[in-house]
């Protein structure tokens, strides 16, 4: 079986839709109406039956396809992509039992990731998919996924594995402001593999300003906002850097902020020669924090060089007190 990377796959399904005559107005498809179409003399038929989400058949005159009538509808119509795909690309075997995700049996990873992904790539393609994702998630990010199932006739977990899948393509579209026509396909393989580093679609980030959020983070470190209350974060690509001082690993800066010396103590807080800041510290030397909250330790530690206010405690930063970065409103 040859080897297909996803820019590979994808155009194969291209060729599918093509021959198919499918266009945007397509969409939602309807996979079985278009295995009847395109399978030879084909056979659809259902049946109730544990483990499995399809059974397909590939003969010398006809062709036979049982979906399982335990699952959706919705589910139904990928799993007949799925088929169609295994008929489309498969072409030397002669039949597929297509194993539900809850059925636990390993196989051919390889070929049921081409039919998965082509599937997917068929029913949701990504160039209507993401501008259409970028757009709803702008709008209201809270119903992107239900409002995708319905335009696309899939099932939500269909729409947030493409998120996962096209995470990189996704950043390329809204981060990068790359043409949909001028993306790059890559798997998560080969986004492994070449070493690639990006945010995901599900970067976690601050409602009010847009950067990036830590996990255990209280407060956004650069507009001080309180991420502990309702909407004050959303996930997706949409993500805003903002300026920096560069810092060495031991958190301290590369060189002095004001009068650019690189000849400082490099275990002090402050330049010898101007007297500007080089760590960056929470201001709060107390042990409570910015609600009045009883702390267990003083929140003193050193910060990111973009951090405007501490992430645990709220309290300003000394740069942002030394005027060194913008405080952003």
């Amino acid at each position: 079986m040859k080897f297909l990377t996803k820019a590979e796959l994808y155009e194969k399904v291209d060729k599918l839709i093509e021959e198919l005559d499918l266009t945007k107005e397509s969409y939602p498809l309807d996979s079985v109406s278009l295995a009847q179409k395109f399978f030879v003399n084909a056979e659809i038929t259902y049946g109730a039956f544990d483990g499995l989400c399809a059974i397909l058949y590939r003969g010398r005159r006809s062709t036979s396809l049982k979906l399982n009538s335990r699952r959706s509808k919705l589910m139904q119509n990928f799993d007949c992509m799925h088929e169609i795909i295994h008929y489309f690309l498969h072409t030397d075997i002669e039949s597929f039992q297509c194993i539900s995700p809850e059925g636990g049996i390993k196989i051919n990873d390889f070929l049921e990731w081409q039919a998965n992904e082509g599937a997917a790539e068929a029913l949701v393609p990504y160039r209507l998919f993401i501008p259409m994702y970028v757009s709803l998630c702008e709008k209201n990010e809270e119903t992107a996924v239900s409002e995708l199932s319905k335009i696309f006739g899939v099932t939500s977990r269909v729409i947030l594995n493409r998120i996962d899948n096209l995470s990189y393509e996704i950043y390329q579209y809204k981060v990068l402001n790359i043409d949909i026509e001028s993306i790059e396909l890559l798997s998560k393989k080969s986004i492994t593999r070449k070493n690639i580093s990006f945010l995901s679609a599900h970067t976690e980030y601050c409602a009010r300003c847009h950067n990036e959020v830590a996990d255990d983070a209280y407060f956004c470190p650069i507009c001080g906002n309180n991420l502990l209350e309702d909407e004050s974060t959303k996930i997706g690509i949409g993500t805003v850097s903002y300026d920096s001082i560069d810092m060495l690993p031991d958190m301290r800066a590369i060189s002095c902020p004001v009068c650019g010396t690189e000849d400082f103590v490099r275990h002090g807080y402050y330049c010898h020669i101007c007297g500007t800041p080089v760590a960056n510290r929470c201001t709060n030397s107390g042990k409570t924090d910015i609600n009045g909250a009883y702390l267990e330790f003083p929140c003193d530690g050193l910060l990111d060089g973009d951090a405007r206010f501490c992430p645990i405690c709220g309290s300003e930063s000394t740069f942002l007190k030394a005027g060194l970065l913008k405080k952003i409103i």
